[in-house]
Formats: structure tokens, C-alpha cells, sequence
């Protein structure tokens, strides 16, 4: 490539932009198989790598097999291989995430039953216990009435610390 780059028959040298799009016309099979190899999540990855050059934490078993097919370095940041792969997979179209309930974290799944389940003891044990109901009531009601006092005693006290801290 690099000798038709300078070949003395053309109007002159190609500048680097040339070259780039030159090395990636030819490579452009290679690349397009690769891609092929790589999974949905892989080519998300890529993708990701491609035009941010970083990746998610939760993501390592997947960028270290991306490493170990040389798709990925670290350079010292994350970095597909060369520059002409990096301008093809920014030309692809990006993956649709088809399937959200395969991103779905254990959380998610047991979030709605479980809060379900902490309210039906709350209202099983608030309504057989009444005189903790009502105490628990009275006590919250304390613990929001003293807030604005609270505050008020905070901002009074760090305002003296700081007026006693400037006088000195």
C-alpha cells in the first residue's frame, strides 16, 4: 500500500484520509467476516469501543474474549485494533436489543414481589397491633415536627463556629 502511496506515476502522495480509506476497501471482506464471528453483545461492545472508547465494568467477560481474538486492546484505554476497523464498525448499523428481559438484572426480577410482601406485613402487623400502630405514628410524627428545629439549631451552632473561627 504504502509504496502506491508514494508511487511517482500519480498527481502526488495520498494523504493519510486516502490511505485510510484505501487499506479499508481492501480490507473491508476481512472485516465484514469478522464481524459475522461476533455475537449480538460483542458487536454492542464494539460498537461501544469503537465510538467511546471505553466499556462497562459488568462487560469484562465479553471484552476479554473480544481481547483474546485481538477485536480489542488496551492502550491504556480500550481501543479496537486499528483505525480502519474502528470506522467500520461505526459504519454499521447498530444492534437492536431485542430481548430486554435478558438484560434484566436478579433485582429486577424480585423487586415488585418482594415490596409486595413487605407491605402485606406491614399492614398484617399494623393492623393486629394497634397500640404499636399508633406509638410508631406518634413517633414518626415527633421525628418530622423536630426536623425544622433540628435544622435550625445545626445552622445556628455552624454559624457560631464559623463567626468564633474568623474573630480569633
Amino acid at each position: 500500500m504504502l509504496p502506491y502511496a508514494w508511487h511517482p506515476d500519480t498527481t502526488g502522495p495520498l494523504d493519510l484520509e486516502q490511505l485510510l480509506v484505501e487499506v479499508g476497501d481492501r480490507v473491508d471482506n476481512y472485516y465484514q467476516a469478522l464481524w459475522a464471528s461476533c455475537s449480538p453483545e460483542e458487536r454492542i461492545i464494539l460498537d461501544h469501543v469503537a465510538r467511546e472508547r471505553f466499556v462497562n465494568e459488568k462487560s469484562s467477560r465479553i471484552v476479554r474474549g473480544l481481547m483474546a481474538k485481538g477485536l480489542v486492546h488496551r492502550r491504556p484505554t480500550f481501543d479496537v485494533m486499528t483505525e480502519t476497523f474502528r470506522r467500520f464498525v461505526r459504519a454499521q448499523p447498530s444492534e437492536p436489543v431485542t430481548d430486554p428481559q435478558a438484560r434484566r438484572s436478579a433485582w429486577d426480577s424480585v423487586r415488585w414481589p418482594f415490596s409486595a410482601l413487605v407491605a402485606a406485613v406491614a399492614v398484617v402487623f399494623f393492623v393486629t397491633q394497634q397500640e404499636l400502630f399508633q406509638q410508631t405514628v406518634g413517633i414518626a410524627t415527633a421525628v418530622a415536627a423536630s426536623f425544622p428545629a433540628l435544622i435550625r439549631l445545626v445552622s445556628l451552632v455552624g454559624g457560631r463556629a464559623g463567626g468564633m473561627g474568623s474573630g480569633g
